[in-house]
């Protein structure tokens, strides 16, 4: 038996052949809105996310020569420095 679509098993139209009434538009409408009031706090949460991510690795880069520079001045490696006086 031929594999069929299951829009054909419920015997429903596909969406693109039927209008749309009030009550449907309605309900997108909301469903659009409620998308995009989340879309937006997602979208400033992924933004404030890469303000902290960027400010970490500046962070960690400002650390790391800290690290090089105090131990250039002992004249010892980065690894001794960090084992003994961190």
């Amino acid at each position: 038996m031929p594999h069929r679509h299951i829009a054909q098993h419920l015997d429903l139209e596909p969406p693109y052949n039927r209008l749309m009434n009030n009550e449907d538009l309605q309900a997108f409408i909301e469903a659009f809105d409620d998308f995009m009031e989340h879309f937006e706090s997602e979208e400033v949460y992924y933004e404030g996310r890469k303000v902290y991510e960027n400010h970490r690795a500046q962070a960690k880069h400002a650390m790391v020569e800290e690290i090089e520079k105090k131990a250039a001045e002992l004249e010892v490696t980065c690894d001794y420095y960090m084992m003994e006086f961190m």
